[in-house]
């Protein structure tokens, strides 16, 4: 039997500088993030050091994308789950 590990994925986002992209709005207007799409709500990662990247996309309240959004990835176990990215992108690593 192969050992899997199951985890949940804490996403903030600092959005204060970023805007959506539509016309007339540029960065510092001002977007706050209403909504992060995670394309996948659960990863199984099947065994020691293993890896998968993951991304999301963030919308302002509009459903408007807010792009180069500054995303701060965690695990909630770092022990089990190792997570590093930057902006919209990570990988994950089981520990």
């Amino acid at each position: 039997m192969r050992a899997s590990t199951f985890f949940s994925l804490v996403l903030l986002s600092s959005l204060g500088a970023c805007a959506p992209a539509e016309e007339g709005a540029g960065p510092g207007s001002g977007s706050t993030a209403a909504l992060v799409d995670f394309a996948a709500p659960q990863i199984v990662l099947p065994g020691v050091e293993q890896q998968e990247p993951v991304s999301v996309v963030v919308r302002d309240a509009r459903g408007i994308v807010i792009p180069a959004s500054a995303v701060t990835w965690t695990s909630d176990n770092p022990a089990v789950v190792e997570v590093t990215g930057n902006g919209s992108t990570a990988t994950l690593r089981s520990r």
